[in-house]
C-alpha cells in the first residue's frame, strides 16, 4: 500500500540517498523535472536544481541528517529537461532504514511556477508604471531612501536627483488626442533611457513628470549638470 502511495501520488515525492543521489522517483517528479522515472534514478538532486538555490538546499539538507531541524522546507528553481526554469516547493525529512537501505531522505516536491510568476507579477506592477514600463514613485522612494542612507554611513556614497516635466504637453494630448500623448511617454522615455547609466534609475511620477535618481562617488553637482545637458 505505501509502494502504490508513493509512486501514484499526485505530489513528486523521492528518495534521496544520503550521497546525494535519487534512489527512487514517482512519476510526477519525472513530470516535474521532464525525465523518464527511469533516466532520475542515480542522477545527483542537486544538479537538477539551479546553481542560485544549491546553497540554501544543501544547508537545509545538512541541518536535517544532523538532526539540527527536523524537516526541510524551500522553495527553488529547477531545471526542466526542456531548458525553461520551474520553481518548486520542497518538503524533506530523514529516516534511517535497515543496514541494506541505509539512510536516506524522503522528499516532496510540488510545482509554484504559476504562482511565483504572479506573485512577481503583482511585485512588478506595484513597482512599475504600467504605460511605460518605468519605476513608479514607489519603487523611486524606496530607492532614494537607501541612497540618503548609504550617504549617511560614507558621504563620498553621493547621488542626484534630477525632475523632468514636458511643457505644452497637455496641448499635444488635447489635440492629437490621448494615445498620442501616450506614444509620446514612452517614446521620450526610451530616449532618456539611452542617455543614462544602468545604476541610474529613471521612474514616471505621474503624467508627464519623470525623475532620475544617479548614484556616483563624488562630483554630486558637476555630475548632475553632465547628465541634465545629456
Amino acid at each position: 500500500r505505501f509502494h502504490a502511495a508513493f509512486s501514484h501520488a499526485a505530489i513528486g515525492m523521492a528518495l534521496v540517498s544520503r550521497q546525494g543521489l535519487l534512489v527512487q522517483v514517482n512519476a510526477a517528479v519525472a513530470t516535474l523535472f521532464g525525465h523518464p522515472e527511469a533516466a532520475l534514478v542515480g542522477v545527483e538532486l542537486l544538479s537538477l536544481i539551479d546553481e542560485r538555490d544549491r546553497p540554501a538546499l544543501e544547508r537545509q539538507i545538512r541541518e536535517v541528517r544532523a538532526a539540527v531541524s527536523g524537516s526541510l522546507h524551500c522553495e527553488l528553481r529547477c531545471r526542466h529537461a526542456q531548458g525553461h526554469e520551474v520553481w518548486a516547493s520542497m518538503h524533506g525529512s530523514h529516516f534511517a532504514g535497515d543496514t541494506m537501505t541505509g539512510e536516506h531522505l524522503i522528499i516532496q516536491a510540488f510545482d509554484v511556477t504559476a504562482r511565483r510568476l504572479a506573485e512577481d507579477r503583482l511585485q512588478h506592477l506595484a513597482y512599475h508604471d504600467s504605460l511605460t514600463n518605468l519605476a513608479n514613485r514607489s519603487r523611486l522612494s524606496d530607492r532614494l531612501a537607501q541612497a540618503i542612507d548609504a550617504f549617511r554611513l560614507n558621504p563620498a556614497d553621493q547621488f542626484s536627483l534630477l525632475h523632468l516635466r514636458f511643457e505644452r504637453f497637455q496641448q499635444l494630448s488635447d489635440s492629437l488626442g490621448r494615445g498620442a500623448g501616450d506614444r509620446f511617454l514612452i517614446a521620450i522615455a526610451q530616449q532618456i533611457q539611452a542617455q543614462m547609466r544602468p545604476s541610474d534609475l529613471l521612474s514616471r511620477l505621474e503624467g508627464d513628470d519623470f525623475a532620475i535618481l544617479a548614484l556616483h562617488r563624488g562630483g554630486g553637482v558637476q555630475h548632475a549638470r553632465a547628465m541634465a545637458e545629456r
